[in-house]
């Protein structure tokens, strides 16, 4: 595409050099430019596209699109806007034929919900334009199996089920809550500490307990329990191994301690994952639930309040802290988090993420739910010019014996 073609409908682009120049790709990375490549020139937060230009150049760019008239280069024609990241998407689009022309566009809304929805819709029009086409589809992954040695596993506390089952021949085995489940979960018992949960199938009842919480736990348990029993595992064992399983890292994954605390460390960053991680943890905390939680630097910024309000209204207790603060100063990212709070007293603020962990842990009484919230599985923090390691479930492990070494130190009693 010719230069001035790229750029006729673009305003405020004048172009300094020739205009007739063939433009064959765009880049905004110099060591990826190929010839004939428009390159842009990006001032990010760290390094400064500018520096690039010769690179760029010498690497076979054809143009460049820069915020600033350089005259010292003079073999190819720049393109001058004062904002060039606003525009930078425009002329890849005009570059490659609007693509976004060829789309349909849906929008999703509301105060909770929009991710699944989002990916619900996703599956959906994947070649289904309606739920009950999509379970149709569905269904043909079970008209398949082998009516003798196949099983078909299915959760019967779905409405779906058994339609999808219409033309199954296998063997089949429902697991779930309900009456009508072949593997059924019965006697409930949900804490902070973990979970039991007994399994009734053919008669037998047994027993499971592992550190896991929250009833879709047990959901994902059935299904998997479902499968052994298929191909011949007792309950018992299964109770015996799965005592022992553990989440993936940084996705509840609980601190043992011995102070009486039961401490999660979790990837929540987002209102929508922090509302629901702390909205499912509210009903099991036989005490207070203490929240340590910040917001990433250099992300989207309006989320901070949304987090915040959040925050304190299913917490009895708020500490604000950095989280991965990158080119931002900590401080003013934890008082856009405040600004969310009805009540800023309820919100300690300690801007040493791993202060604010040591702070969360010494508050922390027998009973109560400490939650660690945004990084997850993470082993670092980073900042503007330089990262440390960081790690929120050994660091909240360290200090837990710490604080037990301390209080058997001063004679008060541990549980």
């Amino acid at each position: 595409m010719k230069l001035k073609k790229l750029f006729k409908a673009i305003p405020d682009t004048p172009i300094k050099g020739p205009k007739d120049v063939e433009i064959s790709g765009i880049c905004a990375h110099s060591k990826f430019v190929a010839p004939g490549d428009l390159f842009i020139v990006r001032k990010g937060n760290v390094h400064d596209g500018h520096r690039y230009i010769a690179e760029a150049i010498a690497t076979g760019a054809a143009a460049v699109l820069t915020d600033i008239y350089d005259p010292f280069i003079k073999d190819i024609p720049q393109i001058i806007h004062s904002d060039v990241q606003s525009i930078e998407g425009l002329v890849a689009s005009r570059f490659y034929d609007d693509p976004s022309h060829a789309l349909q566009v849906v929008g999703v809304t509301g105060t909770n919900g929009k991710t699944t929805c989002t990916f619900m819709l996703r599956h959906l029009l994947d070649n289904h334009s309606s739920m009950e086409e999509y379970a149709d589809a569905k269904s043909k992954l079970f008209q398949g199996l082998d009516a003798e040695k196949a099983y078909a596993i299915v959760n019967v506390d779905d409405s779906w089920t058994e339609r999808m089952l219409k033309h199954c021949s296998a063997k089949v085995l429902r697991y779930g809550f309900s009456d009508k489940a072949d593997v059924r979960a019965c006697d409930l018992d949900l804490s902070i500490s973990g979970t039991s949960f007994t399994v009734c199938y053919e008669g037998e009842e047994q027993c499971f307990q592992w550190g896991l919480v929250g009833r879709y736990n047990i959901s994902n348990a059935l299904a998997v329990i479902a499968y052994g029993l298929s191909i011949g595992l007792s309950l018992s064992k299964m109770s015996e191994v799965l005592a022992n399983f553990s989440p993936a890292p940084g996705r509840l994954e609980s601190v043992s301690n011995d102070l009486g605390l039961a401490i999660y460390v979790d990837y929540a960053h987002t209102p929508h994952a922090l509302e629901n991680l702390l909205k499912g943890l509210r009903g099991l905390a036989a005490q207070r639930l203490i929240t340590v939680f910040g917001c990433g630097g250099d992300r989207d910024r309006e989320k901070r309040s949304v987090m915040g309000k959040i925050a304190e209204e299913f917490s009895d207790l708020c500490i604000v802290t950095s989280d991965n603060p990158r080119s931002e100063p900590p401080e003013e990212i934890i008082n856009e988090i405040v600004s969310g709070f009805h009540d800023s007293k309820k919100a300690r603020v300690e801007v040493d993420r791993e202060n604010a962990l040591e702070q969360a842990i010494s508050l922390g009484e027998p009973g109560d739910l400490i939650v660690i919230a945004g990084k997850g599985h993470e082993k670092a923090q980073s900042f503007a010019h330089h990262t440390i390691p960081f790690d929120d479930v050994e660091l909240a492990r360290e200090i837990c014996i710490q604080k037990l070494n301390n209080l058997q130190k001063s004679g008060s009693a541990v549980l």
